[in-house]
């Protein structure tokens, strides 16, 4: 495998993508938890914080990536479509491998997250570039 062939700009754009949308994720979230989703004044503060957080994110990282990363001429309402469906399932999967693994070899769940997910992000690479892109 030539690794020079997968490290070019467009994969650094997809980089730049997921660390500027998990900084724009972080940024809302603690917005709405210190403000108005207070979760000492709304119990459910957190849960709706980190859906909002995550649809805000989840759209800017689509349209990066449509308009700069893979510069896609495709239908919007079916990358979209797509786009969102990959997200559940990848979120289901990190979500079950971790479980999994943390119950099968009893590793502290945020460094397997750490691993699961990195290897996710390699995947996402692929399957935006090839199926939904």
């Amino acid at each position: 495998m030539n690794i020079k062939k997968y490290l070019n700009k467009d994969f650094l754009k997809f980089i730049f993508s997921s660390l500027s949308s998990s900084v724009i994720d972080f940024v809302i979230y603690t917005l709405l938890v210190k403000t108005i989703l207070n979760p000492d004044k709304l119990t459910s503060g957190i849960l709706l914080s980190t859906a909002i957080a995550r649809i805000f994110s989840c759209l800017y990282n689509y349209f990066y990536n449509k308009n700069r990363v893979f510069k896609s001429d495709n239908d919007i309402k079916s990358t979209l479509i797509k786009y969102s469906v990959y997200s559940v399932i990848q979120m289901l999967l990190s979500s079950l491998l971790v479980s999994s693994l943390y119950y099968s070899i009893h590793i502290d769940s945020v460094i397997i997250k750490c691993i699961v997910d990195t290897l996710l992000f390699f995947l996402s690479y692929f399957v935006q570039k090839k199926w939904i892109f």
